[in-house]
């Protein structure tokens, strides 16, 4: 098997890794956001990721920072998992795009052999 066709095989694996860890957590945020209690039908998530503007800052909004985020969701265990997930969801979506622009490349490459 050639370097090229062994990439391409590595890079699909990964990218078919990629998406079942995605579809995972994304069942996992939802299982964790129905069990929270939640607060005028609003989750603790949903709370602490909303642009907030005080009387100094107005009429400028600004996101909680993750100190912030962390402080907001102490009081529920499951927005905490939630928020978790939601975090480790983002950081597989990021190297999920890797991925796809490495598969990209190497069927340029391939095309560029098969031209040549």
């Amino acid at each position: 098997m050639s370097a090229l066709a062994q990439k391409a095989l590595t890079a699909c694996a990964e990218h078919t890794r990629l998406k079942w860890e995605i579809t995972k957590l994304t069942g996992q945020i939802g299982l964790a956001l129905g069990a929270c209690p939640k607060v005028d039908d609003e989750t603790h998530v949903a709370r602490a990721y909303k642009p907030v503007c005080s009387a100094e800052e107005w009429p400028e909004e600004r996101y909680r920072t993750p100190a912030e985020i962390a402080l907001d969701l102490s009081y529920c265990e499951h927005c905490q998992a939630a928020h978790a997930a939601i975090q480790q969801r983002k950081a597989a979506r990021k190297q999920l795009g890797i991925v796809r622009r490495q598969i990209t490349a190497i069927g340029k490459a391939a095309a560029k052999l098969a031209c040549a």
